[in-house]
């Protein structure tokens, strides 16, 4: 089925008010032949998803939060998408792509990450926690 955006929209903030675990799904990039690129940025993605009072599950059911990588040049770039289920309509309630941070050949040919890449991926989703008190405070049950 086709994907509709909610975001910005009641129904998109009733959904997310709604949720109580994510599954994490990240797709890395082919230069990062260790994972551990994707890695980092899995575990900081848990960290931030559960900043949101949100546990982290296996993403094998929506809700889902997407997150593809791309190395361009030396800059790490996340695109992320919290997509929910509505019913039989999968509608994404929630988007952010932007360059995260710098990122040199060593973190990908020798598996070591940058420290500041953890505080820079939770950092990009700060504006997720804000969007989550958003929906929680419109729909409290």
């Amino acid at each position: 089925p086709d994907m509709k955006s909610a975001m910005n929209t009641d129904r998109g903030r009733e959904l997310m008010a709604a949720m109580t675990d994510v599954g994490i799904s990240v797709t890395g990039f082919t230069a990062d032949v260790r994972g551990s690129v994707s890695d980092a940025v899995k575990a900081a993605v848990e960290g931030a998803i559960q900043k949101c009072q949100v546990s982290v599950r296996a993403p094998n059911t929506e809700p889902v939060m997407k997150v593809e990588l791309e190395l361009r040049g030396d800059k790490l770039v996340i695109s992320a998408k919290l997509i929910a289920r509505d019913q039989q309509q999968l509608v994404s309630v929630w988007e952010r792509s932007g360059t995260v941070t710098d990122l040199d050949n060593k973190a990908t040919t020798t598996g070591i990450i940058p420290t500041n890449l953890a505080r820079d991926v939770e950092a990009f989703f700060k504006g997720l926690r804000l969007e989550f008190t958003e929906a929680r405070r419109q729909f409290a049950s």
